[in-house]
């Protein structure tokens, strides 16, 4: 049997004080980290907040959150200063044109 003296090819490469990581491994690396942070976090707020209402069911909590928060008002006819989509896209071509 040889030794292998290279890294393995099915481990990949390890970062070590003579072939520091890449930029791109080392952002993923955080990008991993950050995510699995995140999801724990919110995880563990949203079982806090469940357990401190002390709710024993999706529809029980709804209700319990719809008593604590206001009613957010249905607007059917959009938002005020609303505009027709291709008004502007034909003055920001006409302006930009002479």
């Amino acid at each position: 049997m040889t030794e292998q003296k290279g890294p393995s090819p099915i481990g990949g490469t390890m970062a070590t004080a003579a072939v520091p990581e890449t930029g791109a491994s080392l952002a993923l690396r955080a990008l991993g980290w950050g995510s699995l942070c995140a999801w724990c976090g919110m995880g563990l707020l949203s079982v806090s907040v469940w357990k401190a209402m002390g709710v024993h069911s999706l529809t029980e909590f709804r209700q319990k959150m719809q008593s604590v928060f206001p009613a957010i008002p249905k607007n059917e006819e959009g938002p005020a200063n609303s505009e027709e989509w291709d008004s502007i896209f034909k003055s920001k071509e006409d302006n930009g044109s002479s």
